[in-house]
């Protein structure tokens, strides 16, 4: 994500705009505040951010890495 505009592909119009008002820039987002302001995948109850490391979490924690 480059801009606020870019969220609205994950986020709500609302979410995007307390959003903006709250931070300066997206770089500024924190991790769990953004991922929780995420519309849920097709089928989970998490968003793409918190699917992807979930996702990383469980393959790390199956293949035995850290």
């Amino acid at each position: 994500m480059r801009n606020f505009e870019d969220l609205r592909d994950v986020m709500s119009s609302g979410s995007v705009s307390t959003l903006k008002s709250t931070y300066g820039s997206v770089d500024d987002i924190d991790l769990f505040t953004g991922g929780l302001a995420e519309v849920p995948t097709k089928g989970a109850v998490v968003g793409p951010t918190f699917a992807c490391l979930l996702g990383r979490q469980m393959y790390y924690y199956k293949a035995g890495k850290s």
